[in-house]
């Protein structure tokens, strides 16, 4: 630990900073567009890699280092549509740090949609209403007509009527207004409901929630049943307080309120700043910190403590022993040969020849370094006494 933090450097600290923000991005962009196996995928080339370099396992080197740039270039291909999203809302995020926006969804939206959502299920009436999280839908969405009216409990059932060219499409509630409705939402990959039970809606609705944080409120119109589309998940809403419920706490997930720029900062996406700080931290150990330890070999004369009043050293064979020191390079780089030292104790010592033991506790040495080997081991001392 004290070769760790005495090789921690400013110039280290904002290099794991830098690499934290990029792993914040990337972890923000996998939870906005839903992409869980990206992260799956990047980790398991990661780990091989890793053990492939560190076990000096030749082939697995050869095939997932190239591998490794493949991929890249196929992620960049593959969600180009996605990745133009994602910084288009990045931008929009940014620009309205500090600003005044109000709320998306009030408490009498909340009822106008609690009970229009009731009077279509009690009828049997098919309807898909999506309430926007911060990502933007466009580019996930298509079709549509624009509306931007208020939102009420007369408007969505007119909306939703059988009549009306609009009623098989999504309505859009977006900063307190119908956006849009008549929308077409993108079905589902990996949908395993009953087809008697889950219909096209259910489909549409976990479509788009796999791709955007919006929540969708889904009425089947074969069951009357109403149902929640949230996260890539379906769940479905037993009854009308229960739904109330549900909007609330999206709307605290997702607020729209002022807020000072250290909420941005600091408590938005906290456990996932810690995370990518977690994770900079640990790459900058295994990549930079343990793959910077170097071995240096010095010279050092040995010394003498404690030496008794009636003796002197006459002699020393051999008088300086090769010490073996590691730890991180520049610290090794910038040792200076009187920073090491060998120093045996001789107050039990008595006249004529005696040998003595060189170990770890003879040599000093900064804490920050590992004394790695001594050589020789023992060295032959020669006291003449002094006097009568």
């Amino acid at each position: 630990m004290l070769n760790f933090f005495h090789s921690f450097h400013g110039n280290d600290l904002l290099d794991v900073i830098l690499v934290a923000l990029f792993i914040y991005v990337v972890f923000i962009f996998i939870k906005q567009t839903r992409s869980y196996f990206i992260f799956n995928t990047f980790l398991l080339l990661f780990v091989i890699t890793y053990l492939s370099r560190t076990l000096d396992l030749a082939l697995s080197r050869k095939l997932f280092e190239p591998l490794v740039a493949f991929f890249a270039i196929i992620f960049v291909v593959v969600f180009q549509r996605e990745i133009r999203r994602f910084f288009k809302w990045f931008v929009i995020s940014r620009n309205r740090l500090g600003r005044k926006t109000e709320t998306m969804i009030t408490t009498r939206i909340t009822d106008a949609i609690v009970e229009a959502v009731a009077i279509m299920a009690k009828k049997r009436t098919g309807a898909l209403i999506i309430l926007s999280g911060e990502y933007p839908l466009d580019g996930v969405v298509e079709g549509g007509f624009s509306l931007g009216g208020e939102v009420s409990t007369p408007l969505l059932l007119s909306i939703f009527d059988s009549h009306t060219p609009g009623h098989d499409g999504a309505v859009l509630i977006d900063n307190k207004r119908v956006k849009s409705f008549g929308l077409h939402l993108p079905l589902t990959e990996e949908f395993r409901g009953s087809p008697t039970l889950m219909g096209t809606r259910h489909r549409a609705a976990l479509g788009l929630s796999e791709r955007t944080d919006a929540m969708i409120i889904v009425v089947s119109e074969e069951r009357g049943a109403i149902s929640i589309a949230q996260n890539g998940a379906l769940r479905t809403v037993p009854d009308s307080d229960s739904l109330a419920t549900i909007i609330r706490d999206f709307i605290k997930e997702n607020p729209q309120e002022t807020h000072d720029f250290w909420y941005y900062i600091v408590v938005k996406n906290f456990f996932i700043k810690i995370l990518s700080i977690v994770i900079a931290l640990a790459l900058w150990i295994l990549l930079v910190f343990q793959g910077n330890i170097s071995n240096r070999e010095i010279t050092v004369p040995i010394e003498f403590s404690h030496i008794p009043a009636s003796v002197i050293v006459e002699k020393v064979i051999p008088p300086e022993v090769k010490i073996n020191v590691s730890g991180n390079s520049r610290d090794v780089a910038a040792l200076k040969e009187q920073d090491v030292r060998v120093i045996i104790d001789l107050s039990k010592a008595v006249e004529g020849s005696e040998q003595f033991d060189v170990t770890k506790k003879e040599v000093v040495l900064p804490s920050y370094l590992n004394l790695v080997s001594i050589s020789p081991t023992r060295t032959l001392v020669g006291l003449h006494k002094v006097g009568p």
